[in-house]
């Protein structure tokens, strides 16, 4: 497979809900320009994108939609079945435990920690146990953890999980993840984003 750029694959999550949402439909053929409209970017866009995965289809034609999810969760590891863990259960860990139910996603949170007895048990329908507990309870199949807990302790319970084989974060917190050079971080900031569409709207309006 060629090299792909980030921009590009930034964008396949994206395509990968939107395809799913279409199956969900009932939709077996799609066209470039349906997927464009979809995304909100040009139809040229989307058959570049789509070409780093091989040729999925023919002009006229279209594509398969069934063909370009398996090309995705085979090709580019995007599948349903990648197990989580959260760290932490206040608001914003509720919050993402809900969203857990939602169809059309490419994991799974399947156990959750937390520092209050009072959270701990069960969430969602995902069992929620004691930080305390982190080394006996956290399965071993599990390479992911979303961090949602105070900033001040992200560090040393990064550290903790990445000595039980943690490889990946997904830090929702506003502290910083340091990290070796195998471990992969990606900071979510929403007052960033929030800042961003801000700026972005008043450039253009």
């Amino acid at each position: 497979m060629k090299q792909i750029p980030i921009t590009t694959m930034n964008r396949y999550p994206q395509y990968l809900r939107v395809l799913r949402s279409m199956r969900n439909k009932g939709l077996k053929k799609i066209m470039s320009r349906d997927i464009a409209r979809e995304m909100d970017v040009e139809a040229t866009t989307v058959r570049r994108d789509f070409s780093y995965l091989g040729h999925l289809g023919r002009q006229g034609y279209g594509y398969d939609v069934d063909d370009i999810i398996k090309s995705f969760t085979t090709e580019i590891g995007t599948g349903q079945n990648e197990n989580v863990v959260l760290i932490g259960v206040g608001h914003m860990g509720r919050a993402l435990l809900k969203y857990n139910g939602f169809v059309d996603r490419t994991g799974k949170i399947t156990c959750a920690f937390d520092s209050s007895p009072e959270h701990c048990g069960e969430v969602e329908g995902v069992p929620v146990y004691n930080i305390k507990n982190l080394r006996s309870k956290l399965p071993g199949d599990i390479k992911i953890a979303i961090m949602a807990l105070p900033g001040e302790y992200v560090q040393s319970v990064a550290d903790d999980l990445i000595a039980l084989g943690i490889k990946a974060f997904i830090n929702f917190s506003d502290g910083e993840i340091r990290h070796r050079k195998k471990i992969i971080v990606q900071k979510i900031d929403l007052i960033s984003m929030i800042q961003e569409v801000i700026y972005r709207f008043k450039q253009h309006y």
